[in-house]
C-alpha cells in the first residue's frame, strides 16, 4: 500500500516499481507484474534482472515470442550465462519451435556438461521434438530423438542418482520406444525417490504391464534317455540288447548308440 501511494504521488522510482512488480508476480497477477517491469525498463533499460524476470513472466502468460525476444537480447549482452540459454530453449519448445529448442539446449549442455539442469532441459526438448516429428509422420526421426533423450536421461541419473527427474524422464522415453519392462523399472525407481509421482504414473505403468510379453511357465527339464548297449555277432549283425555296461560275452563289439542294422 505504501508503494502504491508513493507511486501515485509521482515517485516513480525504478526500485519501487520493481518491488511492486515482484509482489504482483507472487500474487499471480502477472499482467500487472509485466506492466510494472515494463515501466522500470523504460526508465532503466540496462536492468537485466528485471528484464530476465519479465521474460519468465511472458513464458507463464504464454507470450512466447516476446519471451524469446527478451531472452535473445539478454544472451547477446551476456553470452556466458547458462540460465538465459536454457530458458530460451524452454520458450522455443512451448512455441513449437523444437529444432531451435534442441539447438539451445545442446549449447547449454556443451557449455556446462556437469549441469543436471541443462541436461534435463535437453532431454525434455528431445522428447518434445520426437512427439512433433512422430505427429508429422517422421517415425525414424522421432525414434532417433527418443534414443538421444534416453541417453541424456541416463547421464542425468549418473550425475544425480538421488533425483527422480532422470528415472522419470528415461521411463517416458523407454515407454514410447516400446521398452516396457525397462520403463516400468524406471518408473518404480522414480516413485521410490518421489512418492508423489505414484498417482500421475499409475495409468502409464498399467499400460506397461499390459504390453509386457506373457510369462511362459518354465519347462521341467527331462532327463536324458538312457544309453543302450547292443551285442553284435562277428558278421556285424545285432543279436540282442544287453544291460548297459555288461555286454554279452559273445559280443564282438558294443555300440552306445542306436544301431543302423536290423536285428
Amino acid at each position: 500500500a505504501a508503494e502504491t501511494t508513493a507511486i501515485g504521488m509521482g515517485l516513480r522510482r525504478p526500485a519501487i516499481l520493481a518491488v511492486r512488480a515482484y509482489a504482483h508476480a507472487m500474487a499471480r497477477r502477472l499482467e500487472a507484474a509485466v506492466a510494472d517491469a515494463t515501466a522500470v525498463l523504460e526508465q532503466n533499460p540496462g536492468w537485466d534482472g528485471v528484464r530476465r524476470l519479465r521474460a519468465l513472466w511472458y513464458i507463464a502468460l504464454a507470450r512466447y515470442e516476446e519471451a524469446i525476444r527478451e531472452l535473445s537480447a539478454l544472451i547477446d549482452r551476456h553470452p556466458e550465462r547458462l540460465d538465459d540459454i536454457v530458458n530460451r530453449s524452454f520458450a522455443y519448445s512451448l512455441a513449437g519451435q523444437h529444432d531451435l529448442a534442441i539447438r539451445d539446449a545442446t549449447a547449454g549442455r556443451d557449455r556446462e556438461p556437469g549441469s543436471v539442469w541443462a541436461r534435463v532441459r535437453l532431454a525434455q526438448a528431445l522428447l518434445q521434438g520426437s512427439t512433433a516429428r512422430a505427429n508429422g509422420g517422421d517415425i525414424e526421426g522421432a525414434n532417433g530423438l527418443l534414443s538421444r533423450a534416453e541417453g541424456e536421461f541416463s547421464e542425468v541419473i549418473r550425475l544425480a542418482p538421488e533425483k527422480s527427474d532422470g528415472y522419470h524422464g528415461r521411463g517416458q522415453a523407454r515407454f514410447v520406444l516400446g521398452k516396457y519392462a525397462e520403463a516400468l523399472s524406471d518408473y518404480r525407481k522414480a516413485i521410490s525417490i518421489d512418492p508423489r509421482l505414484e498417482e500421475p504414473l499409475r495409468q502409464t505403468m498399467d499400460l506397461c504391464r499390459k504390453n509386457l510379453p506373457p510369462c511362459r511357465p518354465r519347462r521341467r527339464e527331462q532327463p536324458p534317455p538312457p544309453l543302450r548297449a547292443f551285442c553284435f555277432c562277428t558278421a556285424g549283425r545285432r543279436i540282442r540288447e544287453c544291460r548297459f555296461g555288461t555286454p554279452c560275452r559273445t559280443a564282438s563289439r558294443t555300440d552306445t548308440s542306436a544301431s543302423p542294422w536290423p536285428s
